[in-house]
């Protein structure tokens, strides 16, 4: 979890700097020159980078509080149940269609 804060606070950090870059290196007609279109273009990549491993590692977070609470279900007794995020195997099964007339 530290680590995945660690990339979180980077990535503001590299997007604050593209737009404070953006901003100071915007000529007169509003637009950037070949060279500094290079350099933002290279610190959005960093950033969208950045995002996809923060993605990432909050989905193995997801995986693993999964895993967790199934296990700690089984323990329990509670296995079959859908996990409290709704991330569970549950299938359904045993649930009764509600009659003709509620449709």
């Amino acid at each position: 979890m530290n680590e995945l804060m660690n990339l979180r606070d980077k990535r503001v950090q590299t997007w604050n700097a593209a737009k404070a870059f953006l901003e100071s290196h915007r000529g007169t007609d509003g637009t950037l020159s070949a060279e500094d279109d290079a350099i933002f273009n290279k610190m959005m990549d960093e950033v969208d980078k950045l995002g996809k491993e923060v993605m990432r590692l909050e989905k193995l977070e997801a995986l693993d509080e999964e895993r967790l609470a199934d296990e700690g279900n089984r323990r329990d007794g509670y296995a079959g149940l859908p996990s409290p995020a709704g991330l569970g195997r549950h299938t359904g099964a045993g649930k009764e269609k509600a009659p003709a007339a509620l449709h």
